[in-house]
């Protein structure tokens, strides 16, 4: 690249670099570094910034204000010229150019180097300072155009002027040092790099080397003219900036960052100590190093270099270790340095906060690299700010502190995704509490870089707030009751931090009429990760009902931030259509009510209403639409309220899909049938039948390629089509269906598993008592474990159908009610310890269904048999099954079937048997407080057992105790009163506010009914 002009300036003596086993060593063998982050600067060890700022430790940082009072030195903008105005003068100056070029320069209005220079003042003039991202785009083609340009002035006038200037003076040599030779002019060739090296073409490094090397040829040899390492520096700066595209444009032997690695090399070897490189060349080969790394480590096709991403970090981490040796022997530099140290600094923190530099003592590969990716890279940042803490010219660099602050809290956050997977595989082995420690440290850590910014005087980004924030989401992955109550505040004041601190001012400067830039944006990312820890928080049951307005609030300030186009959103990426689903869902998982589903509606049509924006600089265009999913939420949201016009709206809402032509699939029908049938009335129930059929019309207009590709279960829809309680309309339907599969033999349309559930569960919740739809029952769970038996998988029976099928027979009038139920219960726990599915295990409702067939039959020995299943239950929720939790329920069962024992001969045993359920829920607390319904069952067992004179005695004592202690616990109610006064009329007699044969429940002391009401909602929610 570079000729021989500069040849003689090389020497070995100052670096030679060479990879071997990921060391750097210079020509003495003495080692240079490991790829370590711990010993590049000072000497601080085992320390970050969590630690120094919580223990009141505090380094010193000038960020001393210009005299505007800005951080930052005022960007001077060369002219306010418009496109339209800079492309029309460019489009003179090309046929200018096109005129000198074509020899026809007496016609031409101006001279080479003139035009030289107009062409230079354009490209100057192309600021795209508070520009929109097309005029940016526009005037990266004029500044190309510029440089085109000049370039062809430029080669026109060596090829051509010079040789013609130069014969005037009769020189013989171009290099001649004799009185007469052409004084050198070498703006046009510095003019013509620096054109180059504005432009944003990735040709910019190449043909900035080229007119070095012309440069060089001409007035190498001449040390007053030649070029100095300023020039160099250019060419690696050009380099450096074409280094961050996709290299699509380059060949395989022309790498922009391998160029500039060879021609920084070049200028170490040489002996002249003016073109060593300093601290901009070291900057710029950092800048270019760390975006090839990039490149080569992220990009999805595969190039062809010599250098990969490790080489490329190492060859950078030496880069920056010569820039500090400078700073340091450089007590003041210059503000110009200072920023571009810190613009290398930037970048090797971005590449340690993506593993790419490894501490000395690791030992570790591969995934394990990001276990300390968060502390080597704070490690590595203060060690950068106590190079600094004693420079008293830290301006202008608060922008590159705060991309500093935000690579470093980057990494903590890629820290925990690693942790996080590690505590998935930790929790097996008992050790997830140090991996939720360090996940827990991690967001303390990037909280701390957040008020570490602030005290410092640096502002904080919404990208900085949006890493915090996405640093405490992420501990809501740990399964942790005292993380969950953390870290909702903690988001929820830091978005109201992000939105005081920069809304208003985004806000203030549209009013204002300026251009907001897309960086200065607030990103939806941010508002998104807010609603998933609403959404998380809610789902553990941390949550209260405000919490879904809430976060209904934050969807809604999403909208209006992006109506007012200040949401930056990522390329790819839809978070308004995922906040809204996370909303929907979470307002749908608590019992909308009518307020619920008037707000979600009003969300609904203003989200339908957003029009397409452009969301972030380099993405398409995006527009807002909901998705499938989001209308099948919707529904499910409408279905499960009781609202009454959610009927209406779940028909406007598949009129909605027919106009914004999204395909009604079988989710969406059945969500929509099922809601029609809990919710609507006749005409809805008969609109809900019409949905069901067209699904099943337009599937029979399939072809059988179609139908064997779509995803259609004919089941479904017949299964929500059932109501609850109507027993005798799901086997209408279930006849219906099997019917229509017996004519066509399609898979689609064969009866699954859920309907025949459905079906058994509406004959289960279907009060009345019917000895042919018991039989039916029966049958289907036949049809059911013969299909299962004869090899379809898919017909697995169970606990979802036995369990209805066992409850039908515990109310059932078969004799061989109870028989049957016991024989359900022991296939049942056979197919368990065959499979060992969690599916088909039995557990406490099976159990108590089973003791209630029991205690209703006319089964010899049955409370022994109830007792029996009881102590069960026990046994098993003792060994560690909380399937099996006993309740009071299955100890009143137990009583029932004592008091209704037919035989008298068994009465000893049987009375025997209720004492011990007794002392079971007395003694034992894993039962529960007893209610109203255990005093009744173990009133009727000690009235219905012990009759006759001889029993009078005993039975009035154990009646009157039970009483007693049924008054203690405030449980009394009307049954009671009735078994009193059946089984014990003496003592009814003389209850408070007895009158005419009555006692009523008001005259009764308040103590006796005080716990009444909650006895009724447990009795309520168990049952």
């Amino acid at each position: 690249m570079i000729r021989s002009w500069c040849q003689f300036r090389r020497t070995s003596k100052h670096l030679q670099i060479k990879y071997r086993k990921r060391e750097l060593v210079d020509v003495a063998g003495n080692k240079l570094f490991y790829l370590t982050c711990k010993h590049c600067i000072g000497s601080l060890h085992e320390q970050n910034i969590y630690r120094l700022f919580t223990s009141g430790t505090k380094f010193t940082i000038d960020l001393k204000l210009s005299e505007k009072g800005t951080s930052e030195p005022a960007r001077k903008v060369p002219d306010g010229e418009g496109i339209a105005s800079l492309s029309s003068r460019a489009n003179v100056l090309v046929a200018e150019t096109s005129r000198v070029r074509n020899k026809a320069l007496s016609s031409a209005s101006s001279s080479t180097l003139d035009l030289i220079d107009k062409w230079h003042h354009i490209s100057k003039s192309c600021s795209t300072r508070s520009r929109s991202c097309e005029d940016m785009t526009a005037l990266d083609r004029v500044k190309e155009l510029c440089a085109v340009n000049i370039e062809k002035l430029l080669e026109y006038h060596i090829q051509h002027e010079l040789p013609r200037a130069q014969n005037r003076f009769n020189t013989k040599s171009l290099f001649s040092l004799s009185s007469k030779q052409l004084k050198p002019n070498t703006k046009p060739f510095a003019l013509a790099m620096e054109a180059w090296n504005e432009c944003c073409s990735p040709q910019a490094g190449k043909r900035t080397a080229s007119i070095l090397e012309a440069w060089g040829d001409l007035y190498g040899g001449d040390m007053n003219y030649a070029p100095t390492i300023n020039e160099f520096n250019i060419v690696l700066d050009a380099y450096a900036k074409c280094s961050s595209t996709d290299y699509d444009s380059y060949s395989k032997d022309s790498f922009p960052a391998e160029r500039s690695w060879e021609l920084y090399s070049m200028l170490s070897r040489l002996d002249d100590p003016t073109l060593l490189p300093n601290i901009a060349s070291c900057s710029h080969l950092v800048l270019a190093l760390s975006n090839h790394a990039f490149v080569m480590q992220y990009a999805k096709k595969t190039f062809e270099s010599q250098m990969n991403s490790e080489i490329a970090a190492i060859r950078a981490y030496s880069a920056w270790k010569t820039m500090i040796d400078m700073i340091r022997d450089n007590k003041e530099i210059s503000d110009n340095d200072l920023n571009l140290a810190w613009r290398a600094h930037v970048k090797m923190l971005a590449m340690s906060s993506n593993g790419m530099l490894r501490r000395e003592d690791s030992d570790n590969s591969g995934d394990d690299l990001g276990l300390n990716v968060g502390s080597d890279s704070e490690e590595l940042f203060i060690r950068m700010l106590q190079i600094h803490s004693d420079n008293t010219k830290n301006r202008g660099v608060s922008n590159y502190l705060s991309h500093a602050f935000s690579s470093v809290m980057k990494a903590w956050t890629k820290e925990q995704n690693v942790r996080i997977e590690r505590s998935k595989n930790a929790r097996n082995h008992g050790q997830e509490a140090t991996q939720v420690d360090a996940i827990k440290h991690a967001a303390k850590s990037v909280a701390a870089l957040l008020e570490f910014m602030k005290e410092h005087g640096l502002t904080p980004t919404p990208e900085h707030y949006a890493s915090t924030i996405q640093a405490y989401a992420r501990c809501l992955a740990v399964d942790n009751d005292n993380t969950t109550n953390v870290v909702l505040p903690q988001v929820r004041k830091l978005l109201s931090e992000m939105e005081i601190d920069h809304l208003d001012t985004l806000l203030n400067k549209q009013w204002d009429g300026q251009l907001v830039d897309t960086r200065e944006k607030i990103p939806a990312s941010t508002f998104r990760t807010v609603i998933e820890c609403f959404y998380h928080t809610k789902r553990r049951g941390f949550g209260h009902r405000n919490e879904n307005i809430q976060a209904a609030k934050v969807l809604e300030r999403m909208m209006d931030l992006y109506e007012r186009d200040l949401l930056w959103i990522d390329r790819g990426q839809k978070p308004l259509t995922t906040a809204l689903n996370r909303v929907f869902r979470m307002i749908a998982d608590s019992r909308p009510s009518s307020q619920d589903v008037t707000y979600a509606t009003t969300l609904f049509e203003r989200f339908r209403s957003l029009e397409a924006r452009k969301g972030g600089e380099d993405s398409k265009i995006y527009a807002p639409q909901l998705s499938s999913a989001s209308y099948q939420i919707y529904l499910t949201l409408l279905s499960r309220s009781n609202c009454k016009d959610s009927a209406r709206g779940i028909k406007e809402v598949l009129d909605m899909m027919e106009v914004d032509k999204v395909k009604i699939d079988t989710a969406h029908s059945v969500t929509a049938i099922k809601g029609l049938v809990k919710l609507g009335k006749g005409e809805d129930k008969l609109i809900a039948r019409d949905l069901l059929f067209d699904a099943i019309k337009k599937y029979d207009n399939l072809s059988v390629v179609e139908q064997n590709a779509c995803k259609f279960n004919a089941s479904a829809l017949y299964a929500a089509m059932i109501s609850p309680t109507k027993s005798a309309e799901a086997l209408s339907l279930l006849k219906s269906l099997q019917m229509q599969y017996d004519d066509t033999m399609d898979p689609n349309m064969k009866p699954d598993l859920v309907l025949y559930s459905t079906v058994l569960n509406a004959i289960a919740a279907d009060g009345k008592t019917d000895q042919w739809k018991d039989e039916k029952a029966l049958e289907i769970l036949g049809l059911i474990e013969e299909a299962y038996r004869n090899g379809d998988d898919t017909m697995m029976p169970n606990k979802f159908c036995f369990t209805p099928v066992i409850e039908i027979l515990a109310r059932s009038e078969l004799p061989s009610a109870s028989v049957l139920a016991e024989e359900i219960l022991e296939r049942m726990n056979e197919l368990y310890r065959r499979t060992g599915i969690d599916s088909v295990k039995p557990d406490a409702q099976v159990y108590i269904a089973v003791m209630k067939a029991l205690a209703r039959s006319r089964t010899p020995l049955k409370a022994k048999r109830a007792w029996q299943l009881c102590q069960e239950m026990e046994m098993k929720f003792f060994d560690g099954d909380n399937d099996f939790k006993p309740s009071v329920i299955a100890l009143s069962t137990v009583l029932n079937a004592c008091a209704f024992t037919d035989r008298q001969e068994e009465y000893k045993e049987v009375l025997h048997i209720a004492l011990k359920a007794q002392s079971a829920l007395m003694e034992k607390g894993c039962y529960g407080e007893p209610d109203s319904f255990f005093y009744d069952s173990l009133i009727k067992v000690f009235g219905l057992l012990l009759t006759g004179k001889a029993r009078q005695s005993q039975r009035e004592d154990l009646i009157s105790a039970t009483f007693d202690r049924c008054c203690k616990d405030g449980v009394v109610n009307k049954r009671i009163l009735s078994a009193i006064q059946r089984f014990y009329p003496k003592y009814f007699k003389q209850l408070p506010g007895y009158e005419y044969g009555k006692v009523q429940m008001k005259s009764l002391p308040t103590q006796w009914t005080c716990n009444l009401h909650l006895n009724q909602k447990i009795f309520k929610n168990s049952r």
